[in-house]
């Protein structure tokens, strides 16, 4: 069964992924068929990504001897300082860091949805080479949780954001109810970890909004005090 973080019972919008350039819209329900869209749509970019990176690092490497070729036209040649252009070349060849890219640009506005499929996200973004900024002024359950794995965040002024633990309906025979109970305090405990690495909530808030059972609501400036948001626009 899948473990929904709150739906109160309200049928969601219809999902919607759509890409312009490098900027995702992902609005409405996350399930699996939003999810793996969205994760196709990343996948997509990073390719494309993948595939400019060796021309973009053979033109570094023509403008570096080319710029070795000059210091030995005016008599500046040496040696040491030859292997030391040479090196730093090859190291930035060989290397594919995240900041050498352009971020892909996630706008979301969504309720939440399937808790798994939100976590898998999360596990994407965290994986890819390019960095991931999310944009919002809606992110509820597990939209909140995709948002906060982002690699920067921004939230419009009056935005608002929607955390708490997530909500499960089980039936069936005794140890199948255990087992799912199981489950769902697994699933509870990867969210919890997931806020705390990418927040500065701390524990003792989660252990509150978790004994309280309650929705907690964000406005963009309390975004901003408890480090969820890294700016307003």
């Amino acid at each position: 069964m899948q473990k929904q973080l709150n739906n109160n019972g309200l049928q969601f919008p219809q999902t919607n992924v759509s890409r312009v350039g490098r900027n995702i819209y992902f609005t409405g329900e996350i399930s699996e068929d939003s999810t793996h869209e969205l994760i196709r749509i990343l996948a997509e970019i990073e390719a494309e990504d993948d595939e400019q990176k060796p021309q973009e690092k053979i033109e570094v490497l023509i403008n570096d001897f080319m710029t070795v070729d000059d210091m030995k036209k005016k008599n500046k040649f040496d040696a040491k300082n030859l292997y030391e252009e040479l090196d730093d070349s090859i190291d930035m060849y060989n290397s594919d860091s995240s900041l050498d890219r352009e971020p892909i640009h996630l706008h979301i506005s969504s309720r939440g949805g399937d808790l798994e499929e939100s976590i898998g996200v999360t596990e994407v973004i965290k994986n890819m080479k390019t960095p991931v900024w999310a944009y919002t002024y809606k992110a509820y359950s597990g939209a909140f949780l995709i948002f906060v794995a982002c690699d920067r965040r921004f939230m419009y002024q009056n935005g608002t954001l929607l955390y708490h633990q997530l909500t499960t309906g089980n039936y069936g025979k005794l140890a199948d109810l255990i087992d799912d109970v199981n489950e769902s305090i697994r699933l509870q405990e990867v969210m919890e970890d997931i806020v705390l690495d990418c927040t500065g909530i701390t524990e003792d808030k989660l252990e509150e909004v978790r004994i309280l059972k309650q929705d907690w609501i964000l406005t963009s400036e309390e975004a901003i005090d408890w480090k969820i948001v890294d700016e307003i626009i």
